[in-house]
């Protein structure tokens, strides 16, 4: 059931990559180069060495609020990859709401959240970052 669920969930962040995806929103950035995926935010943070294997990113612009999610590999280790993130995300502004040995969120009321997942792959890790903020 859980693969299931996580096959729905992938199909609708992917199918969610259609629409306006470049936004010109000061501290944004191309995320690995390729326009289409859209543009992140500053206060989302990438590892070192990451690998983006998913990312797909809507924009309401009658809410003015854009949204995103971002999977990606890196060499490094779950706990520090979460560890640096967290850095990362603090550094930015918002405020720590959850942190486990495995994720962590953060906000800055409603105008800005990140939520980071990291998880052992192989000798790496696989982290999944959900995003969103008003513009």
């Amino acid at each position: 059931m859980r693969a299931l669920i996580a096959i729905a969930g992938l199909g609708l962040l992917v199918g969610g990559c259609g629409g306006h995806h470049s936004r010109d929103v000061a501290g944004d950035t191309v995320i690995g180069g390729d326009e289409a995926c859209g543009k992140k935010p500053a206060f989302v943070p990438l590892y070192a060495d990451a690998k983006v294997i998913l990312c797909s990113a809507s924009h309401d612009d009658a809410a003015r609020k854009d949204s995103g999610t971002i999977i990606y590999t890196a060499a490094a280790a779950p706990g520090i990859v979460l560890a640096w993130s967290k850095e990362q995300v603090l550094k930015a502004g918002l405020t720590e709401q959850l942190s486990t040995p495995e994720t962590f969120s953060a906000s800055e009321g409603d105008r800005r959240t990140a939520m980071i997942l990291a998880a052992a792959q192989g000798t790496g890790s696989q982290v999944t970052i959900n995003w969103s903020r008003v513009r």
